[in-house]
């Protein structure tokens, strides 16, 4: 990324992965346990960090889960400013996984139609 001055900077979320040493977790499906189990820990934003790494990485059901499980992080601690965003994530999870009750009856909460 160039600033306009000429230098130039990495890519935004670069470090990110190096903080959470995210090159330490490589086997299929290992980011996704590892997204549960910081959660678990109450690890909120490295959880939601690692959902968003294996929705990329993952195979498209359990990048499914991946957004579902992000977008309920961004639900239950900002509320109605994470609702927007949240639902973006669901809609992509719905993409990969449209059978997937769980996330549909999540994602029609989120709009209003319903309880999950």
């Amino acid at each position: 990324m160039d600033r306009g001055n000429g230098r130039k900077r990495p890519p935004l979320g670069r470090g990110l992965a190096e903080l959470f040493g995210v090159d330490e977790v490589e086997e299929k499906g290992s980011l996704f346990e590892e997204a549960k189990r910081l959660e678990q820990e109450g690890r909120f934003i490295e959880a939601f960090h690692y959902y968003l790494l294996s929705s990329r990485r993952e195979d498209p059901r359990i990048a499914a889960k991946a957004l579902n499980n992000a977008s309920l992080i961004l639900y239950e601690h900002y509320g109605e400013k994470g609702r927007k965003f949240a639902l973006q994530y669901l809609e992509e999870a719905l993409g990969l996984d449209p059978q997937n009750q769980l996330i549909r009856e999540n994602w029609n909460t989120l709009r209003g139609e319903g309880e999950a």
